[in-house]
């Protein structure tokens, strides 16, 4: 899962070559119990990848032993959305590191016929700078 150049990572679907969709600022919060919502992105289907680069930690809330992150992967429905994958890092992904999901044609729906993806992510830390999350289908 560490940082890898997107051309170095298959995606098995498609082209078989990763696209672009965009990136969001990576809000971090000392108060893990908050959650940031970010952006929808367009999915075709096949795999998906959400990349978050290398950062530095400015502080961690007093109240934890250490750095956390807890990421999950949402389609976004009429209605109630469907609930993807999650990951939890013990950590903060200080190297950078790359979350790849494979196989979900089974979200493409609608009569735009493509998945409607969303991550949430929370934290227990603050950053030096700021980062920003990419993601890729």
């Amino acid at each position: 899962m560490f940082l890898t150049p997107v051309e170095e990572i298959s995606s098995f679907a498609g082209n078989g070559k990763w696209d672009y969709l965009g990136k969001s600022l990576w809000l971090t919060q000392h108060n893990f119990d908050y959650v940031y919502i970010d952006p929808v992105y367009y999915s075709t289907g096949g795999d998906y990848m959400i990349r978050i680069p290398p950062f530095t930690i400015e502080s961690i809330n007093p109240k934890h032993t250490g750095a956390a992150t807890e990421i999950k992967l949402y389609e976004e429905d009429p209605g109630a959305d469907d609930f993807v994958t999650s990951w939890f890092l013990n950590g903060a992904p200080v190297l950078g590191y790359d979350y790849v999901v494979r196989d979900i044609n089974k979200f493409v729906d609608g009569t735009n016929k493509k998945a409607e993806f969303y991550t949430t992510h929370q934290t227990n830390y603050f950053t030096k700078s700021a980062v920003y999350a990419e993601y890729y289908d």
